[in-house]
């Protein structure tokens, strides 16, 4: 006899150690799996188990039956060891594969164990890894015009588990890759805020707050942002740009304009004329979403001007040097840098004669970005009259 009882037991003890060591991405697959899929590492082995005592009892008893091969042990010993070497493969491969798993059978399952797991513990890497390796098929689901259950699961994914704090910041700060998938493939199937309103201004919203994100990292030139300009793949896309309010609320509110005074200025511009660019280029863009970008620019220097007012009645020189840089800036796109965003030979036709035929209405024009530029360079004249010129001479 080649298997007894108490090797089987050291074989199932063997595949429940297995079992343990487990990586917490394999805990996520697994609860999203069917039943029969979580537990056939198990099946496996009890099966195993169950042949192996079968083939004990045949090997002490040794019946006289026919067909004879059926009464013989040594079936039932290798039908055992199959199963043994197998419940261990099968766990490997079930709880590794991370493709596939949402659909319209299991979405429900999909999305409360993604829940549930970010509620449980403080991993995010793992119910993230989950996210991406099917967001292809999630955003899929999510344009879909088919108002299904897996349609309504999978725009709750992207609204709730894409917009967890832990998931965007790990998004954002550390994972550029992923990030880039998601604008990608956001950009190919072409869903927009109308089905998902809070995913993608979330990862936005990070971008533009966060000192450590990809966008402040690219424009600092630092580490693994060379990878992929992530400025290129969000600005210089026209669908995600008109799709999706990237320079409006919820991506941006009055909250952040501290942060945007002081220390992402220069990222908030390089997006802004990456923007523009796009628009004058492609012809895809709606001229208020990139006004909406000029007002939120126009907001800030009107804050800048306040603080450099306020500063200067504290005799605080440094903190107004360092706002006036940020002015010095703004200023310089409005009135200067703006004629040179993109050559004239290169804009789109309608958008030539769009800008040719400009409106009056300002910031809330949506045909010309040339009536936003009109509007930003008076508020910004405005906003630097309200500066003492005693104050700042120099300067002003």
């Amino acid at each position: 006899m080649y298997l007894d009882f108490g090797g089987a037991l050291a074989a199932i003890g063997l595949v429940l150690a297995v079992y343990q060591l487990r990586r917490p991405t394999w805990t996520v697959v697994l609860q999203i799996r069917p039943f029969w899929q979580r537990y056939l590492f198990l099946i496996l082995a009890l099966v195993g188990a169950v042949l192996t005592i079968i083939a004990v009892g045949l090997d002490r008893f040794q019946p006289c039956w026919h067909p004879a091969w059926l009464f013989e042990s040594f079936p039932y010993q290798v039908l055992a060891y199959l199963s043994f070497v197998a419940a261990p493969v099968s766990l490997l491969l079930l709880a590794s594969i991370r493709r596939g798993l949402f659909n319209v059978r299991n979405a429900a399952r999909f999305y409360h164990t993604l829940g549930w797991h970010l509620a449980a513990t403080d991993d995010r890497a793992a119910a993230l890894d989950v996210l991406l390796y099917n967001f292809t098929t999630l955003a899929d689901g999510a344009g879909s015009l088919n108002a299904t259950e897996g349609r309504r699961y999978a725009r709750a994914v992207l609204d709730v588990i894409l917009t967890d704090d832990g998931v965007v910041r790990e998004l954002t700060t550390k994972r550029l890759a992923g990030l880039q998938h998601i604008f990608l493939v956001t950009e190919k199937v072409g869903f927009s805020a109308g089905y998902t309103p809070a995913s993608i201004p979330a990862l936005m919203r990070s971008l533009y707050a966060d000192p450590n994100s990809f966008l402040y990292k690219q424009y600092r030139a630092d580490g693994l942002a060379h990878a992929f300009n992530i400025y290129e793949t969000i600005f210089g896309s026209p669908r995600l740009l008109e799709s999706f309010g990237l320079f409006d609320y919820p991506a941006l509110d009055y909250t952040m304009r501290v942060t945007m005074a002081s220390q992402g200025i220069d990222i908030f511009i390089e997006a802004l004329t990456r923007a523009i660019r796009t628009y004058l280029t492609s012809g895809e863009v709606s001229a208020g979403r990139i006004n909406r970008g000029l007002r939120y620019l126009s907001e800030v220097l009107g804050d800048l001007c306040y603080r450099i007012a306020k500063e200067a009645q504290k005799g605080d020189s440094e903190a107004r040097m360092s706002a006036w840089d940020a002015v010095d800036k703004i200023v310089s796109l409005l009135g200067r840098d703006c004629i040179f965003i993109a050559n004239p030979s290169e804009w789109h036709p309608t958008i030539v004669e769009s800008e040719a035929a400009a409106d009056i209405e300002g910031f809330h024009s949506r045909l010309s970005i040339a009536a936003g530029f009109a509007q930003a360079a008076c508020d910004a004249l405005t906003q630097l009259a309200t500066i003492d010129k005693a104050v700042d001479i120099q300067r002003s």
